[in-house]
């Protein structure tokens, strides 16, 4: 038996140009489970924070717009928390997707690259990281103080404040004197020096 002649080109592995058409069909349903999971977990967290908040509101008779507006600024510093969350949710689901629907394995016999493959989930990944980050200096401190600002009204309501002048308090085992201006009874400072 005589072996048959091998071409020039059987032994290199052919590459197959990036296609965006397959970016937008690995992207697109990679968004659509990225989102899902986003609102799940920010549905979670805000029906805990109701269970949670939502009698202190109502005892305290607080407007609706103040309470919705308490549960808005809630949102931002909770997206921080579920974002990287539901981004490994959200690849891990399309990638078992993916192999269990033998589109990996089309894709790989295609000559299309782990690398290509990955590159939706890898771009979206890297733009929320860039999102998250921008978030995390303006966004989310902005709400969170303005949240903690309606709680703490909230928690004071019907507290009567008796702003206590000129206070001295000497710690002998650090050796500091603390000499407040002013201060109140669930320890609120004004003007505090060490």
């Amino acid at each position: 038996m005589v072996p048959l002649p091998r071409s020039p080109a059987a032994g290199r592995c052919r590459r197959r140009r990036f296609s965006w058409l397959l970016c937008r069909y690995l992207g697109a349903d990679f968004l659509v489970v990225l989102t899902c999971c986003l609102v799940g977990f920010l549905v979670l967290f805000l029906v805990f924070a109701l269970m949670d908040d939502l009698s202190d509101f109502l005892r305290a008779g607080t407007p609706w717009q103040e309470t919705l507006l308490y549960f808005v600024c809630l949102q931002p510093d909770n997206l921080v928390r579920v974002l990287p969350m539901s981004l490994m949710l959200a690849t891990v689901y399309c990638l078992v997707h993916l192999v269990r629907h033998h589109e990996m394995t089309a894709l790989r016999s295609m000559g299309v690259s782990l690398v290509q493959a990955c590159l939706p989930y890898l771009a979206t990944a890297a733009a929320l990281t860039l999102v998250q980050l921008g978030a995390n200096e303006g966004l989310v401190p902005m709400a969170r103080h303005t949240a903690a600002a309606i709680k703490r009204r909230v928690d004071n309501y019907g507290v009567e404040f008796s702003w206590q002048p000129l206070l001295a308090f000497q710690n002998p085992r650090e050796g500091r004197v603390w000499l407040i201006q002013t201060y109140d009874q669930p320890a609120q400072f004004r003007q505090l020096y060490i």
